[in-house]
């Protein structure tokens, strides 16, 4: 896990315990020096010559064919692998 999804998962917890001390349920507050900092990433954008380069890419294996079209589906489409993962087929 990066820096800045535990940094994200800390800050969420620390809402829970401020919450916690508020109600009395905890005397110390252990984010007390605790200083979460982001650190900046640059995230690469594919092209669409990137992206239509992969489409076109041959696989010997139908699964690698399947985890391709699943990907770019969702770069154009901009849905969440983990909604993806979700699916189901229509009954």
């Amino acid at each position: 896990m990066g820096n800045n999804a535990v940094v994200k998962h800390m800050k969420m917890f620390r809402k829970i315990t401020n919450i916690c001390l508020g109600n009395g349920w905890m005397n110390l507050n252990p984010y007390l020096n605790f200083k979460g900092k982001f650190k900046k990433v640059d995230k690469a954008i594919l092209t669409r010559t990137e992206l239509d380069l992969m489409a076109r890419k041959e696989f010997a294996s139908d699964r690698l064919a399947q985890v391709r079209d699943t990907f770019l589906f969702c770069c154009f489409t901009g849905l969440a692998y983990s909604y993806v993962q979700k699916l189901e087929k229509a009954r």
